[in-house]
Order: C-alpha cells, then structure tokens, then sequence
C-alpha cells in the first residue's frame, strides 16, 4: 500500500545557482567514496552523457513509489526506529531535495548524523547511508574536513574483507524497505563504537579509503 500523507515533510533546499552540475548521487557509486564532492556539469564534449543522466531520471520517476519523500521518510522511521531509540538519535521530520536529483533525511544525535539518501537519477543502487562528523568529535576524528561524511559500506569495507555490497533498483516500497534494511544491518555490525562516540577507527577508515583511490588512479 502507498503511503498517503496530505502533508509533505518536504523542504526544496534553496537553489545557490550552482543548479547545472551533475547529480553528486553518481559520485557515491564507487565501494570506496569519501566524501560528497560537487560536480560540474559536463563540457559540450560530455554532452551525451548528460542527456543520458537526464533521460534516466525522467525513467525513475515514473517507476519510482509516489510520493518518494513522504514514503523515503516513513520507510527510515520504520525500519531504523529501534535504532534511533537504542542509541539516541532524532529523526529529522522531512525529506529534504536538493534540486539536483535527491532526497536526503538526517537522523542526529550531538556531533553526530545519519545521512540517508536516496537518489532519483540513476538506474541502479538509489538509496545509502552515510555517517558525517562534526564540531570536536569531527576533528578528533580526522583533521582533514573533506573526510568528515563516509558512507558505512566504506568503513564496512575497511573492517571486513569479504564485504560485499549488491546493487538493488528501487521500483517501490518493498525494494525500499529492503535496501534500508541492509543498510541497517550493516550500520549494525560495523559502525556500533562510532554510534556510541567512538571514533577511533575513522582515520583508519580514512587511510584506506586514500589509497584504495591511488590505487584507481582517483
């Protein structure tokens, strides 16, 4: 059943004319992303590619649930409720999009965020979640700024060898609720110390991540 809600939690963040640039959700395809970069929009060499990008998020719009705020928001306060509630976190009351292809709800607790995203411009893999740092604990972690915001399958990867993250589509809620349950699984098993304040393991999270992108010439 589709969720029905005459109430949006929906906030358009204001557009700070930066507008053209590609959908920053591509970027975090990779297993190994750190950090959530702007893109500009391609040269006119690069053209094709961007009307692809835009053809296929007209494609996912129309196979995507209706109302994909309303129902992104309430899948997260379902299947991560226990969790904000075990280890102190709010839910932020809405969903916000950014202008440029995706939706994002943030959970919090101190110094601490749960950045759930779920992107409406590519075929595959439109959901993930990422933990972002601030203020003194960011700092403690690491002192480089731009590896503050990690995506949990980046640190699964750092921790377990074998991990293995499929891709999965999302057509609907059922797809949904199942992505954002492996999602919380994961963030389960090896993000408990950071959700706890423990950030140890961060800047080891970081070294791994920098040259694992050496390693692919990022």
């Amino acid at each position: 059943m589709l969720l029905n809600n005459n109430q949006r939690p929906t906030k358009r963040a204001p557009d700070a004319g930066d507008s053209a640039h590609i959908p920053n959700s591509f970027t975090r395809l990779s297993i190994f992303p750190v950090g959530r970069l702007r893109r500009p929009r391609p040269s006119a060499g690069n053209a094709n590619r961007w009307a692809f990008l835009l053809q296929n998020t007209f494609r996912i719009e129309k196979i995507m649930i209706e109302n994909p705020d309303v129902q992104f928001l309430h899948s997260i306060r379902e299947v991560f409720g226990s969790v904000f509630n075990d280890y102190e976190f709010e839910l932020q009351n809405e969903a916000v999009w950014d202008g440029h292809g995706e939706y994002t709800v943030t959970a919090s607790k101190g110094e601490i965020e749960l950045k759930f995203y779920l992107g409406l411009a590519r075929p595959i893999y439109l959901c993930d979640l990422w933990v972002k740092l601030s203020g003194t604990l960011a700092y403690k972690a690491t002192p480089d700024k731009h590896r503050h915001n990690i995506c949990v399958a980046s640190i699964a990867s750092y921790l377990d060898s074998d991990y293995k993250r499929p891709r999965q589509e999302i057509k609907n809620e059922k797809d949904l609720a199942s992505e954002l349950e492996r999602e919380k699984e994961d963030l389960l098993k090896y993000c408990k110390d950071i959700l706890l304040g423990d950030v140890a393991v961060w800047s080891d999270v970081v070294n791994y991540l920098a040259k694992e992108s050496r390693k692919s010439g990022l």
